[in-house]
């Protein structure tokens, strides 16, 4: 979110100096991939895909401006044990 410190090192990701525990993306789908020290800009989010070898968020453009982000999310559908609405 809009003033928090990102890190990303070897694929852990740091917000606030803290590792996150991403227990929602597959093994298979992290990579070893960095990203320098960086405060997110006002109104604005850092957004990463779940498919971090694959996914182009971020890392690539930048953060990404909360005009541009609507919707909601109400049904996860991957992984296939947490199939469901979302709370």
């Amino acid at each position: 979110m809009a003033g928090d410190r990102i890190r990303i090192d070897g694929g852990q990701v740091y917000v606030n100096g803290q590792a996150l525990d991403e227990d929602y993306v597959p093994p298979a789908y992290t990579d070893a991939r960095s990203y320098p020290d960086q405060v997110v800009p006002p109104n604005c989010f850092f957004v990463l895909g779940d498919h971090r070898s694959m996914s182009n968020d971020s890392r690539d453009f930048g953060a990404v401006d909360q005009s541009y982000i609507y919707g909601k999310a109400v049904f996860g559908y991957w992984p296939m044990d947490k199939l469901g609405r979302v709370r």
